[in-house]
């Protein structure tokens, strides 16, 4: 029983992503983390990032999120992130990647853009995401992020 317990959410979660229902996903672990990188590729399309400054304190979320990183310019997908100064300084632009500075300087949530989907990220007592699938609520996070 606690082993289905287990998998029901997993399940449930990886429904909800693929069926492009208008909703609200709440979501745990770095495993949570690698469910929206898969749908991110799924949607095949350019994913827009607000960076958490917490983002790369673990090790292992880190490494994923270099993995991921290595996938999404496998796959073709655009990236654009916004970043702080000190960051932006070491950092390349190129086809797939475009960084610009952000003018919202340390943020505590990472927040993730791509397709209908708005995915807010925290890292600082685990990894803990909630994803929004909703167009409109997509379109305004992009026109923030273009501002």
């Amino acid at each position: 029983d606690s082993d289905l317990s287990g998998i029901v959410p997993s399940l449930l979660s990886a429904y909800r992503l693929t069926s492009n229902k208008p909703g609200i996903l709440y979501l745990e672990g770095i495993d949570s983390l690698r469910q929206v990188y898969d749908d991110v590729i799924r949607t095949r399309q350019t994913l827009r990032i607000f960076p958490s400054s917490h983002d790369r304190d673990d090790q292992n979320v880190s490494d994923t999120i270099d993995r991921q990183i290595a996938r999404q310019r496998r796959e073709g997908i655009k990236t654009e992130v916004l970043l702080r100064p000190e960051i932006l300084k070491n950092t390349k632009n190129d086809e797939l990647f475009e960084a610009r500075r952000s003018p919202l300087g340390e943020l505590d949530a990472q927040i993730m853009m791509y397709g209908d989907n708005v995915a807010v990220t925290t890292f600082q007592k685990g990894v803990v995401t909630t994803i929004i699938t909703s167009s409109e609520a997509s379109a305004t996070f992009q026109k923030i992020f273009s501002l």
